[in-house]
């Protein structure tokens, strides 16, 4: 019975590795959303919302806990002169898609592109970016890779500022994801999300034959033999935030894995 617990370990353990190594492939630069320096004002509104149950402070035996995928979000709205109106904080759930998405690195069907993140408003309702075929403003590092090609043609208004920063050195390890957009109009938000880019042969269930590099070229052409994909990672829905035009809108997501 030792014996069995050990081996069990020992795949959770790896199994847990590869996740992580997987998506920290994504980032392929290092660099924080710059902080401003301006005085806070006394008025702004600072939210802490939990949309995920809070993990049992019993745990199981080693094992057993199975392999969670967190992301936590921070949106801070700007006023133009650089000073804090309202502070958010929430956790997000990982989608089918995303842990399809995950099955598929691991596997080697896939190999990463890019990552994006945005912000969406109520449904028939513009987002304070301004309108779009899916009413979502995107932050992303690039406008030819996926899902920069795909959704800033059409879908999506976008801003080029997405930068991640990877955490090896300290536990719990970490990737983090930080872009801003500047409101054009008066919107709510009320929901985020992840999209994160592939490269894969089609049909995908082949072993992809290019490699990250390659996919992330910036050519706006996938490898040949191959086609770039898109997978909405992780998204939640949240209490609305109210932007007025002009503002800032800062957002960021720091994924870790337990």
């Amino acid at each position: 019975m030792r014996t069995r617990t050990i081996k069990r370990n020992l795949q959770f353990q790896s199994l847990l590795a590869g996740v992580c190594s997987v998506l920290f492939m994504v980032c392929a630069g290092q660099a924080g959303l710059a902080q401003q320096g301006a005085p806070m004002k006394p008025a702004a509104t600072v939210v802490s919302e939990r949309n995920a149950p809070a993990e049992s402070a019993t745990r199981g035996k080693p094992g057993d806990e199975g392999i969670k995928v967190h992301g936590h979000w921070i949106i801070d709205v700007k006023n133009p002169d650089g000073t804090l109106a309202q502070h958010h904080e929430f956790e997000n759930s990982l989608q089918l898609e995303g842990a399809a998405t995950i099955i598929q690195l691991i596997t080697g069907i896939g190999v990463p592109s890019d990552m994006a993140i945005g912000v969406t408003g109520p449904a028939g309702q513009t987002p304070p970016c301004g309108p779009s075929a899916q009413s979502i403003c995107l932050m992303v590092r690039s406008l030819k890779d996926e899902p920069g090609g795909d959704f800033c043609a059409s879908r999506a208004v976008c801003s080029v500022n997405l930068t991640s920063v990877a955490n090896l050195t300290s536990q719990p390890y970490s990737l983090t994801y930080s872009g801003n957009f500047e409101a054009s109009e008066a919107g709510s938000i009320t929901g985020v999300q992840s999209i994160l880019g592939t490269c894969n042969l089609a049909p995908a269930i082949s072993l992809e034959t290019t490699s990250p590099a390659s996919c992330t070229s910036a050519t706006g052409l996938p490898p040949a033999g191959s086609a770039y994909g898109f997978a909405y990672f992780s998204a939640t829905t949240i209490n609305p935030v109210a932007v007025t035009a002009g503002q800032i809108v800062q957002v960021s997501v720091a994924f870790t894995f337990s």
